[in-house]
């Protein structure tokens, strides 16, 4: 949907619009004095998850660094934005642990927020970017592509990335910097669908995740205490989906496995966090610990890779049913009395699922490209991640484009595919959805595709790219003769081969 300014002036004339309005019009006030009230507006209002009490013991600093973060900019002469985000960008410093600093970028905005209004926000969803994410789609705003997980500096400037972008929808649709605010903590969420999935769907995969000693002392421990209830964010990885089993391994000192969960959100990426990955996880249950060297000693986990390399990068790493059923005789070997029906069991695997794709490389490898080549389309008609300019500088990439042509800013093309690892619920469709469609109206294309281990669906601009009008086809059926010509008529007419 688009913004439309006289919906957000109608919410501001109304007791929430004003709450909201007041909170940020004395936000310097709240911050400085009032923080309980700042806890209170982010945990309340904004977030699915608790995090007040991390929020409160890690904000001291920011307060105390205020004045000097002010000191260190009074004497730049900043008049536009591009002075704004040449003044303020991070630099590389070889003494700056930008890895750590991703987590500190959430107070951080507060202060460049506070010092220069005009350019900067607060950013108000620490782990959970995906509202911000959600935002965007929902309004056909442009989003700056994240950058990877290993460039921690960047990830760190991409804040600034995201005040560019914000800066320039305030400015068209002539908001304040206050209104700004309004629109995203108050007007926008209204808007969105539920991240996190209440009735929670049967698993799909088993992962296994790490847990620092921290959070083994300041969350772990507590775990009898804990209901069906308890839900946290925890690394994990983009792949993961509602209802996957969740294995937490409790790293050095312990190395152990402790806690089994239950994933009640997709895996999404926040590049406000020192981990890259996340997921909420909910439904704990704790089991007779594991250790390691029983992972070592067992015949199915032994010969593991991940075992073999003594956990390192365990976060979001597949674990296979027959390890899961090997986990569960050593949990029975340790306590004979164990209900070991209180632990989820994943279901026979779907009609869709193929043990040989792992991740979207697969399903661009092994689905995606071979289906291109069987339509008839040469390499040369091809390109992948295909670069275009979308806002300031900014690039997007769409994964496979069709006959791709025109200068920087001018990128034109008449057929793209986004392809996913997974799209098996109404939300990830949808997200996936609405991300081609950007690219497809930028590129000015006759259509667009997903991809997925689920199948592949067709959009078309003759129809709109009406999501209700989206075309789904399962792998099973296009090896249908009939299904197969119906898709090639469709791309007859939306893109036809180059000779």
């Amino acid at each position: 949907m688009n913004f439309e300014k006289f919906l957000l002036n109608d919410y501001l004339q109304s007791p929430d619009g004003q709450r909201v309005y007041s909170f940020f019009k004395n936000f310097r006030d709240i911050f400085f004095h009032r923080q309980q009230d700042l806890f209170h507006f982010v945990d309340e209002s904004l977030l699915d998850i608790s995090i007040a009490e991390d929020f409160l013991a890690s904000i001291e600093e920011p307060v105390k660094e205020l004045e000097s973060f002010s000191a260190q900019f009074q004497d730049k002469k900043v008049s536009s934005f591009e002075d704004f985000y040449k003044t303020i960008l991070w630099k590389r410093e070889a003494t700056v642990d930008f890895r750590y600093e991703q987590g500190n970028m959430p107070f951080y905005s507060i202060l460049s927020f506070l010092v220069y209004p005009e350019y900067a926000f607060p950013y108000l969803f620490p782990c959970h970017f995906y509202k911000i994410d959600e935002i965007c789609q929902k309004f056909n705003i442009s989003l700056p592509l994240v950058p990877g997980k290993t460039k921690h500096l960047e990830r760190c400037n991409y804040y600034f990335d995201l005040c560019r972008t914000f800066y320039d929808f305030r400015k068209q649709y002539d908001l304040s910097p206050i209104e700004l605010c309004v629109f995203l903590y108050g007007f926008a969420p209204r808007f969105l669908e539920n991240f996190i999935e209440t009735a929670l769907p049967e698993p799909n995969r088993i992962y296994i995740v790490g847990a620092t000693s921290e959070d083994v002392e300041n969350y772990l421990s507590d775990i009898h205490e804990f209901s069906d209830n308890e839900k946290t964010c925890w690394q994990g990885n983009k792949e993961m989906l509602p209802g996957d089993i969740v294995i937490i391994y409790e790293t050095t000192p312990y190395c152990r496995i402790g806690t089994i969960w239950r994933a009640i959100s997709p895996g999404f990426d926040d590049p406000f966090h020192h981990y890259a990955g996340k997921v909420i996880v909910s439904y704990p249950k704790r089991i007779p610990y594991i250790a390691f060297d029983e992972l070592v000693q067992d015949t199915i986990w032994g010969r593991k890779g991940l075992v073999k390399a003594h956990m390192q990068g365990v976060n979001g790493k597949l674990v296979s049913c027959e390890e899961y059923e090997a986990l569960k005789k050593m949990i029975k070997s340790h306590n004979k009395k164990f209900n070991l029906r209180e632990l989820p069991n994943p279901p026979p695997y779907s009609q869709y699922y193929r043990g040989d794709l792992q991740n979207e490389k697969d399903i661009e490898e092994k689905l995606l490209e071979p289906f291109l080549e069987k339509l008839g389309y040469k390499e040369h008609e091809i390109k992948r991640q295909y670069p275009i300019q979308m806002g300031r500088g900014i690039h997007y990439y769409p994964d496979y484009v069709l006959h791709g042509f025109g200068d920087v800013g001018e990128e034109r093309a008449d057929f793209i595919f986004e392809a996913k690892y997974r799209i098996s619920t109404k939300k990830q469709l949808i997200d996936a959805f609405y991300q081609a469609k950007s690219y497809a109206i930028r590129l000015a294309t006759k259509g667009f595709g997903l991809v997925s281990m689920e199948g592949i669906w067709l959009s078309s601009s003759d129809e709109h790219f009406d999501l209700k009008k989206l075309r789904h086809y399962s792998w099973a059926e296009l090896e249908n003769a009939e299904s197969f010509s119906n898709v090639k008529i469709f791309f007859y007419h939306s893109c036809p081969r180059k000779k």
